[in-house]
């Protein structure tokens, strides 16, 4: 049985990548991305179709792509993360505070129809998203 690779003072190859916020943002973002993001706007659309009288649709590859992408949403989060946090590096308010800005915008240009309705529904997800990512993203680098 071999061991792992060892760098320095016996850290892992693995420990020393999840050092990185380049490798542990998007990773987090995956991570809070999927729940959050997939389930939570699965969820959000069979609210909206209830709401709406619209007969809701349930297919298991409909639902997958939409888990699918809220994980691919959540790595491009984490990435943009980290840019900031490469940008904004000493000011955490600065930082969380622009994070949440682009993520507003983000999901104003995604929400299609833009009615009261869906905003209320996606952008609480949106900024419970950012708002994670955030927190642990100090955690883990202060």
């Amino acid at each position: 049985m071999t061991s792992p690779v060892t760098l320095d003072h016996g850290t892992t190859r693995i420990t020393h990548l999840a050092r990185s916020p380049w490798i542990f943002d998007p990773l987090l973002g995956i991570a809070l991305g999927l729940p959050i993001l997939g389930v939570g706007s699965r969820i959000a659309m069979r609210i909206i179709a209830h709401a709406t009288n619209v007969a809701p649709g349930f297919s298991f590859g409909g639902t997958m792509t939409v888990v699918g992408l809220g994980a691919l949403s959540g790595a491009a989060g984490g990435l943009i993360y980290a840019v900031v946090a490469r940008v904004v590096r000493d000011r955490a308010t600065v930082r969380g505070v622009i994070f949440g800005l682009i993520l507003i915008l983000l999901t104003l240009r995604g929400t299609d129809p833009f009615t009261p309705l869906t905003l209320s529904l996606f952008l609480p997800l949106t900024l419970l998203y950012g708002a994670l990512l955030h927190f642990v993203h100090r955690l883990r680098f202060t």
